[in-house]
């Protein structure tokens, strides 16, 4: 059967549906085996309508396996999962997603099908209590890119950014190349004095990463929507979060500004919420104060520097070298400098 054949049998089967179910979970084959691949750092979100942001972290990720759901029913009868454990590629958006959703009960569980449709491709349902519904199916881009292919098919790579949309099939062209609303980033400082407005500026990306301005949209904290150059100015009188409102876009993940009249209260940087995998995992801080918790496996962690972390270790051997100032929880060796 070829790869048209089986979209045309499906509910809904047009081309229209192939551009939109092949960027899901697909192929079981990767070339690192799950016992000597290393685990790379990369930051995954996952949005859906009236839940906002299910994840926002850095995930350490590797070759994994996920079990499939006879459940996973969106695409019709008869197209559930057979329930079995399955290997998936890795580092890969597809690993990403799975490594994430053991650390973070938003996106737990993963419905997913592995029926055959007739070509390589297992299809996501459900993210956590968001799922497709027939209407909507699960966007992936990679460095604000469209997924052309399988998100196991596409390498990621340490500070890659994955980001999966719960989006309807309204929010892209029914004709080709099936180009979907543009994704909004919001680029504001870390911190700000109370009262004191601060220049804040929205870009959009298209399908296939190229940047511009948004204008007319409107942005937490300011009276002004965004100009044609995609900037407005923000006045805040305590910590809060920026988000976006534009109906033709989808929105930019929030970014927190912290506020204090003495600026050296606050970190110069936003921290990350960072997880490990089942590996043997070698994490990295950040500049901010970061939150981490590692995966069960002999972990190595250094977050000196940077602003006041939270480490917490899972089991395992794990070290740790921090500041005086971090906080270290339950883990086997710590070394602070």
């Amino acid at each position: 059967m070829t790869l048209e054949e089986g979209v045309a049998d499906m509910p809904g089967g047009t081309r229209f549906l192939i551009a939109l179910f092949v960027p899901a979970i697909t192929a079981l084959s990767f070339g690192a085996s799950a016992a000597t691949a290393k685990s790379v750092p990369v930051d995954v979100r996952v949005y859906a309508p009236g839940r906002g942001d299910l994840a926002s972290q850095r995930q350490y990720t590797a070759p994994t396996t996920v079990r499939t759901s006879r459940r996973a029913l969106c695409f019709g009868e008869g197209t559930g999962g057979s329930g079995n454990r399955v290997d998936v590629a890795g580092p890969t958006p597809a690993s990403t997603l799975i490594d994430a959703s053991a650390n973070n009960a938003k996106l737990s569980p993963l419905s997913i099908s592995d029926h055959d449709f007739g070509f390589a491709a297992f299809s996501v349902c459900g993210i956590g209590s968001a799922g497709v519904d027939g209407s909507n199916y699960w966007f992936i881009k990679v460095n604000h890119k469209a997924a052309q292919v399988g998100s196991d098919q596409i390498t990621a790579k340490k500070g890659d950014k994955v980001e999966w949309f719960l989006i309807p099939y309204t929010a892209c062209s029914s004709d080709p190349p099936y180009a979907c609303l543009p994704e909004m980033v919001i680029e504001a400082p870390a911190r700000a004095r109370p009262g004191v407005p601060f220049g804040v500026r929205v870009v959009g990306y298209d399908d296939n990463g190229v940047e511009g301005p948004m204008a007319d949209v409107a942005v937490s904290g300011s009276s002004e929507k965004t100009d044609a150059r995609g900037r407005t100015q923000v006045t805040l009188s305590r910590t809060r979060s920026l988000r976006t409102t534009y109906a033709r876009a989808l929105p930019a993940e929030p970014a927190g500004v912290c506020v204090s009249a003495t600026l050296s209260d606050c970190p110069k940087a936003r921290g990350f919420v960072i997880r490990g995998s089942k590996k043997n995992d070698r994490i990295a801080g950040t500049n901010g104060p970061d939150r981490v918790r590692t995966g069960p496996g002999d972990n190595r962690v250094n977050v000196r520097g940077g602003g006041t972390d939270l480490v917490r270790c899972g089991n395992g051997e794990n070290k740790v070298i921090a500041d005086r100032r971090d906080v270290v929880r339950g883990c086997t060796k710590v070394i602070r400098k």
